[in-house]
């Protein structure tokens, strides 16, 4: 009786998106107890505020960014050629942005400084009601509502207490956060993938490849998880190639080659630096 229960409102609307089969519904509710597994007895309830960030998404990028100064970069993520086609066809909606934001943040964090939001409070301000309550409500339609559960294991599983606090798009904190996420990077460009394969297949480079991309984001990188960026984005070894090591037995550990196609503007300081 359950099971045909389930499968008589499935079929009457937005459920049969969320939950298609029982097996989709029973795979949400072993989510919610691994969530509850991980979280359950964290003492969360007695926690100060311990990282104050504001984020925002826009038509470019989704971006945060700490008004406390505990972080000398933003985080930008600018989003994909997919994602641009998506939203042109309007199934990227700004709410699932929002949420987004809020995921890649705390990948970012989790990579760049664990301690920071580790056994401790995130307090992240939003200006999308929807977003915000998706999040603290456990929410969302077909499209927001995996990206929420991704985020609230991810949470739970690294003992991260997070709160998101609605904010209007007025706020002097929203109205940097839309800064960043609109910000025009010149410098956010990419090789095309062909002219980059057949440059690493030349013979001269003896079957050497590259190890580390120096000038980079999470989006055009060649050498996924090893980069520098501009900018705090996830899979970011560091902000800002000219103060950090490019040979790759210092870097990284790893012999092979550094790929460095960066700013035009920048070719004598990195002539210079080799």
């Amino acid at each position: 009786m359950g099971q045909s229960h389930i499968q008589g409102h499935a079929r009457g609307g937005r459920l049969n998106k969320l939950y298609p089969s029982v097996a989709a519904l029973k795979a949400d509710i072993q989510c919610y107890k691994d969530i509850l597994a991980v979280s359950q007895g964290g003492s969360w309830w007695k926690r100060q505020h311990a990282l104050l960030v504001a984020g925002d998404a826009s038509e470019c990028a989704d971006a945060a960014y700490t008004p406390g100064g505990e972080f000398a970069y933003p985080m930008v993520v600018s989003f994909t050629e997919q994602e641009l086609a998506l939203m042109a066809s309007n199934q990227f909606s700004i709410t699932l942005r929002e949420i987004l934001c809020i995921h890649h943040l705390v990948q970012v964090l989790l990579e760049m400084d664990p301690a920071s939001i580790q056994h401790n409070r995130l307090r992240y301000e939003i200006d999308s009601q929807a977003g915000w309550y998706n999040v603290m409500g456990m929410k969302g339609n077909e499209t927001t509502f995996p990206i929420v559960k991704q985020l609230l294991l991810l949470c739970a599983q690294s003992d991260v207490d997070l709160e998101t606090v609605w904010r209007p798009r007025s706020d002097a904190h929203q109205q940097v956060a839309d800064f960043w996420s609109k910000v025009e990077d010149s410098s956010d460009f990419k090789l095309n993938f062909q002219v980059y394969d057949e440059l690493i297949s030349d013979p001269l480079l003896a079957g050497y490849k590259p190890v580390l991309d120096a000038f980079a984001s999470s989006t055009n990188t060649k050498v996924a998880g090893s980069f520098y960026s501009k900018f705090y984005c996830p899979g970011s070894k560091g902000v800002d190639a000219m103060i950090h090591p490019w040979a790759t037995s210092e870097a990284l550990g790893l012999a092979g080659l550094v790929f460095i196609n960066g700013p035009f503007s920048m070719m004598g300081a990195i002539i210079s630096k080799t």
